[in-house]
């Protein structure tokens, strides 16, 4: 592999095991993916990375690598994608630019505090490519939060590059804001590794 720019997907069709997930790490790793100083760049296990999946020595749960159409209400394009690094959201926003779309809303949940803290000015950074941002709670996956920071956090920092960012708790609330505020035309993005999904599920349940 001398070029990895050159790789755009990679399909592995194979019953799921340590021996194809350790395969695709490598390629993660190769297309630069990841920057050489974030974390996953030093992991031995990026997709199964889970603590279950670590110990057991096989693939739990399924890792969504990439842009999910998941369906129109009231003109507005919904879309789910798994990012939850800064690299990653920023690779997911550029490509958006692509659609036809009048303005991207990227409905973003962050995933862990510890991460959040450790790399909220890069989150923040990559988020403001979009025109309109919504942080959701973060999702805390295994931790609790002893850090003592939240969404509107790193509201405020996207803010600070001038990028329109709102920080609203509950599904429900961030539900009734994207009727409200998104028109004919958007694409909303909603984007993380919890459960943020619902929130467009919800929207195309209705």
């Amino acid at each position: 592999m001398t070029d990895p720019s050159y790789i755009r997907n990679v399909a592995i069709i194979a019953h799921v095991d340590h021996g194809k997930t350790t395969l695709v790490d490598g390629l993660l790793k190769q297309s630069n993916t990841f920057r050489d100083n974030q974390a996953e760049m030093a992991q031995a296990l990026i997709m199964d990375s889970g603590d279950q999946e670590r110990e057991r020595g096989i693939t739990i749960l399924a890792k969504n690598c990439s842009i999910e159409y998941k369906g129109v209400k009231n003109g507005i394009v919904i879309v789910d994608d798994y990012a939850h690094h800064p690299q990653e959201i920023e690779a997911t926003l550029k490509a958006a630019l692509n659609y036809p779309h009048r303005k991207i809303w990227c409905l973003f949940q962050p995933h862990t505090y510890t991460r959040t803290k450790a790399l909220m000015d890069e989150f923040a950074e990559s988020l403001s490519l979009a025109d309109h941002v919504i942080m959701a709670d973060i999702y805390a996956a295994r931790e609790t939060d002893t850090l003592g920071i939240s969404s509107a956090n790193l509201a405020e920092k996207i803010r600070a590059y001038g990028t329109p960012a709102e920080y609203i708790s509950g599904f429900e609330e961030i539900r009734k804001f994207i009727l409200k505020n998104c028109m004919h035309g958007d694409l909303l993005i909603t984007m993380g590794a919890g459960d943020i999904v619902k929130v467009g599920e919800m929207l195309l349940s209705e």
